[in-house]
């Protein structure tokens, strides 16, 4: 845990020094405090928003995939084509550890 002064906490944040201010404002006071204490003074990654959406998209497929919904319908709900969900669904099936004999043996048992 960070160790921050109970003081800290003692001032209106309109008052805090421009970066500091703008940092508060996009992620709170109590944010910026953490981000500072762990990150302050040295170089930070902070990776592109795309990159989130194509996992969350990605595990959203999964689910939807998982519960039943067909390919078809998952192109549709996500605007992609036909040949990208299954593309993302060997993917992930792929990662999970999942083997192509697997995944049709699940298919014809269900």
């Amino acid at each position: 845990m960070i160790d921050i002064p109970k003081w800290m906490y003692e001032i209106d944040q309109s008052h805090l020094p421009g970066v500091y201010r703008d940092l508060a404002d996009l992620i709170g006071y109590e944010g910026m405090l953490r981000l500072i204490s762990l990150h302050g003074g040295g170089p930070l990654y902070v990776p592109k928003l795309d990159a989130l959406e194509k996992a969350v998209r990605d595990y959203n497929i999964m689910l939807d995939y998982s519960a039943g919904r067909m390919p078809q319908q998952l192109a549709h709900k996500y605007n992609l084509s036909l040949s990208q969900v299954y593309e993302i669904i060997k993917t992930q099936n792929r990662r999970a550890g999942v083997t192509g004999e697997q995944l049709s043996l699940l298919k014809d048992g269900a």
